[in-house]
């Protein structure tokens, strides 16, 4: 549902930029707070972070309070505590974030996506909540609840692009594309109409 970089060399490869994206913004958390370790909780705060979130929308079509939930996210994220980090340190993912991004790539291959996505993110959450573990029990964040969202996110934008494909095969059934003419020189020659062009230039 966003744009994608196709490098194949990267461990992220075929993670959505915003996907990618909450990932960095779950490390900046967790170097925030002199942590040597990324966690679900990190990256569930990361996902409520970003702006136009598709995640927010799906928690609010859960009919959760979505001010709510971000709050309650923030204050367990000020609470964790967790192992420092030195400077000789380097950052690691905690074996439950590992597990929740192996099950994303699982759950994007389920729901038929080519790229792993916020959405595909939020379930695994859902799935393996590690340390969010008291908030997905309170508002009852399901893995099945979230792709029901996603699901039906994914089925109102298709209705919604369907009458402009329909416009656009209408265009192009009652009228000419002057552009693809003139590449195949199947328009007709100006030479010789010079009255009819200098009063298309008037009108102009």
């Amino acid at each position: 549902m966003s744009n994608n970089n196709n490098n194949n060399n990267t461990p992220f490869s075929n993670f959505t930029n915003k996907a990618k994206e909450a990932i960095h913004r779950a490390h900046q958390l967790a170097v925030e707070r002199g942590q040597n370790h990324v966690n679900p909780l990190h990256l569930l705060a990361a996902l409520m972070l970003q702006d136009e979130s598709t995640v927010e929308s799906i928690i609010a079509r859960m009919n959760i309070d979505s001010v709510e939930f971000f709050e309650d996210v923030g204050e367990m994220l000020e609470d964790d505590s967790g192992a420092t980090l030195s400077q000789a340190m380097q950052m690691y993912l905690s074996p439950e974030l590992v597990q929740i991004l192996e099950s994303a790539q699982k759950i994007a291959t389920d729901t038929k996506d080519q790229f792993v996505s916020v959405e595909h993110i939020l379930a695994a959450i859902a799935e393996f909540p590690g340390n969010t573990l008291p908030i997905i029990t309170k508002y009852g964040l399901t893995k099945d609840g979230v792709l029901m969202m996603y699901m039906q996110m994914k089925e109102d934008a298709s209705k919604q692009q369907a009458p402009a494909a329909k416009k656009q095969k209408a265009i192009h059934k009652y009228t000419r594309s002057l552009t693809k003419l003139a590449e195949e020189n199947k328009l007709d020659p100006v030479i010789g109409r010079d009255t009819e062009v200098t009063r298309v230039i008037q009108i102009l």
